[in-house]
């Protein structure tokens, strides 16, 4: 873990995926590999309105899995098949260091609306979790 003083300016993000406030009081720390924020995945991709994400952060709303090492890594369409949907990124994350790693806040239950996440993955809603979600629509 990298500890140390930096300061940076973070756009807020879209909350329009949070179906209510539930959970976002409880949110708990995780931390991101930075080798798994790469192109096509959720540093360079497109919105659900084909506006392209910021290189820089990580968007609120991405969700992630959680890796066999504790870290936690973007969750595909792949892992909505075989894995276990781990939760949600409260916050956007500032990545434009070098830092290995990323401190993030994980919503882990709540209330989602799936078509305002900032990647939109294709059977999301019918994955596995290891926490209580209830999908919403706008």
């Amino acid at each position: 873990m990298e500890l140390g003083f930096r300061k940076t300016q973070t756009v807020g993000g879209d909350y329009r995926w949070l179906g209510s406030s539930h959970g976002t009081s409880s949110a708990r720390p995780i931390t991101i590999k930075r080798s798994a924020l790469v192109e096509g995945s959720s540093l360079v991709t497109e919105a659900a309105d084909g506006t392209k994400l910021s290189t820089k952060h990580v968007p609120s709303g991405l969700p992630v899995k959680k890796e066999a090492d504790g870290t936690y890594s973007p969750f595909t369409a792949d892992d909505a098949v075989e894995g276990i949907l781990a939760g949600f990124v409260l916050e956007t994350q500032d990545v434009s260091d070098e830092a290995t790693e990323v401190l993030a806040p994980l919503l882990d239950h709540g209330r989602i609306i799936a078509q305002f996440l900032p990647v939109q993955v294709a059977g999301i809603a019918d994955a596995d979790t290891s926490g209580l979600f209830t999908w919403g629509v706008a």
